[in-house]
């Protein structure tokens, strides 16, 4: 698991620059609810940061998961981004 830690961290880092108005929404609120995300359903998520359910996804994609379940656990354990 800390090994997907550091890939996901890696990733937001690189990534952040290029993500979108609706991605900069997800990681800010992955960031003030860490300690929640892991029970988060995508509607809580897309909900919470007011955007789309179907941005959800391909957010976690371009993180290299498969889908949102891969990717919040991982994210849930970065202390910092």
């Amino acid at each position: 698991m800390t090994g997907s830690n550091h890939i996901i961290k890696s990733k937001v880092h690189i990534l952040n620059p290029s993500f979108t108005k609706s991605e900069q929404k997800v990681v800010q609120i992955l960031l003030q609810t860490r300690a929640d995300v892991m029970y988060f359903f995508v509607t809580e998520l897309a909900s919470t940061a007011a955007i789309r359910e179907a941005t959800v996804l391909p957010f976690c994609r371009r993180l290299g998961c498969t889908g949102y379940q891969e990717c919040q656990l991982p994210l849930l354990n970065v202390n910092t981004f």
